[in-house]
């Protein structure tokens, strides 16, 4: 169980809705975090003043340091842990845990308790200067006060729930690795000679380092099999392969435009565009060797961002290569780039200048939660918008209404999982959130003029004939 990445075996969608439920039944705020305190959903139901004081970069860091010591804290003492924030307010940690490997927190609370006499420790350094702020002050005096025996008894539930599903994620887990290696004793074995490392060395140009350990990325071959190193559409005449045809191109300078321009979902587009010529060569399953390109230079543009955003993308990279072995097919391959994405693209927001959200960070949004059910009143609420404003903006910027676009996104997701995994058509309807599941069936064939399952009949009758 060693290197175990909360991201690797929760489903963070599943992860998503669960905390969204439990959040909007007890009426108090709830993230999710990994073991650094870096959050792994989307804030459920913050106060007002908690997401004004988490859109001030210079706050944020603060809440973050308390939500990593608080998480830490449950985690040593193996129950939920109390305490009042750096602002005053009380919250509390319940460890996410396999075994006694620490994995993150579910963080939930920003209340005030009734009894202001009430003894918990406080975390965080003891500064008031955000009081100077009219605007956080007169949020604050709006947050309630509760009875912390209320809390206690969540808190208490939720060390349960938590428990029980990292039980179940783990067990799942477990058993697609063993149905996989079945699979996999079936298959031919593609031939790989090393499984490729990042090495990390100072930029040739200026020899400068922004980490004592990490500068430049390249690919290097322990046994000094020569490997071409290039950022892929900087190259002059491409490899080719055996047969003399150039081998899938990677389009750098358009995946760096993208993360310019905050634009996951061009982002995206262009990791599907690379996969898309690798397994038209390379059949239904690829080795990770295949893919290198691809990781190398999204760890590239990761230190690129900054040394910290560059050394996260790298662990998490190396920890998969670690980890994985052998082939996977072209959805695990996507979902991991995806991931990957994610990350690089939630800690580059971390670290630049704050700014008002606008429709591409919406977005982005709706595509990092594309399994989810996103209403125009939730898109609002995220934009700071009313809905009525929200959708005329939004139609203005894309050229479609945002249910229109919000429905699209999912079904494209679900084209994808008809396309390139054999999941069961009712379990892509749930996955995806169509409720109820016969809705998924409607919606969709109102979109492509086929149900699902003829969809993908005919998407694997024609890939039989070609």
């Amino acid at each position: 169980m060693d290197g175990l990445d909360i991201r690797d075996l929760i489903d963070l969608p599943r992860l998503q809705r669960i905390q969204d439920r439990l959040a909007q039944a007890t009426g108090f705020a709830m993230i999710s975090v990994d073991y650094r305190g870096i959050p792994v959903t989307s804030p459920s139901n913050f106060t007002p003043f908690c997401a004004a004081i988490r859109h001030k970069p210079e706050r944020r860091l603060e809440c973050f340091r308390c939500d990593a010591h608080g998480g830490l804290q449950s985690a040593i003492e193996g129950k939920p842990y109390f305490y009042y924030c750096h602002t005053g307010l009380v919250d509390f940690s319940v460890p996410i845990m396999l075994g006694s490997q620490y994995l993150g927190a579910w963080l939930c609370g920003q209340v005030k308790p009734t009894d202001s006499t009430v003894v918990l420790q406080r975390i965080g350094a003891s500064d008031e200067s955000w009081r100077a702020d009219t605007e956080l002050m007169s949020l604050y005096e709006q947050i309630h006060r509760v009875d912390l025996g209320r809390l206690y008894s969540l808190a208490d539930a939720l060390f349960e729930v938590a428990s029980y599903l990292v039980q179940k994620e783990y067990l799942n887990t477990v058993r697609s690795a063993h149905q996989e290696d079945q699979l996999r004793a079936l298959r031919e074995p593609e031939p790989e000679a090393f499984v490729p490392e990042l090495h990390l060395v100072p930029d040739p140009v200026t020899g400068n380092s922004p980490h004592p350990e990490f500068s430049r990325l390249e690919m290097v071959d322990a046994d000094a099999i020569e490997i071409p190193r290039f950022r892929s559409d900087e190259a002059g005449d491409r490899p080719t392969s055996g047969s003399g045809q150039p081998n899938p191109s990677f389009s750098f300078t358009e995946l760096a435009q993208s993360v310019d321009d905050r634009d996951l979902v061009a982002a995206i587009s262009v990791v599907e565009a690379f996969l898309d010529q690798v397994f038209q060569r390379g059949g239904k399953f690829v080795g990770r060797l295949r893919l290198a390109e691809v990781e190398n230079n999204i760890v590239l543009l990761a230190q690129e961002t900054s040394s910290h955003v560059g050394l996260l993308l790298h662990e998490q990279v190396m920890r998969q290569r670690s980890q994985q072995h052998g082939q996977r097919s072209r959805y695990d391959w996507q979902t991991y780039l995806e991931g990957l994405l994610f990350t690089l693209f939630d800690a580059t927001e971390e670290v630049t200048a704050p700014h008002p959200r606008n429709i591409t960070d919406l977005l982005n949004h709706i595509e990092r939660n594309v399994t989810r059910t996103m209403t125009l009143t939730m898109a609002a609420d995220f934009m700071g918008l009313s809905p009525s404003h929200l959708s005329r903006v939004f139609k203005a910027h894309t050229g479609v209404c945002f249910i229109d676009y919000v429905t699209n996104r999912r079904i494209e997701r679900a084209k994808t999982m008809l396309k390139r995994t054999d999941i069961p058509v009712l379990r892509i309807a749930n996955s995806l959130n169509f409720q109820p599941v016969n809705y998924f069936s409607r919606v969709f064939k109102k979109q492509t003029g086929l149900t699902p399952s003829e969809f993908r009949r005919r998407y694997t009758e024609h890939q039989q004939s070609a």
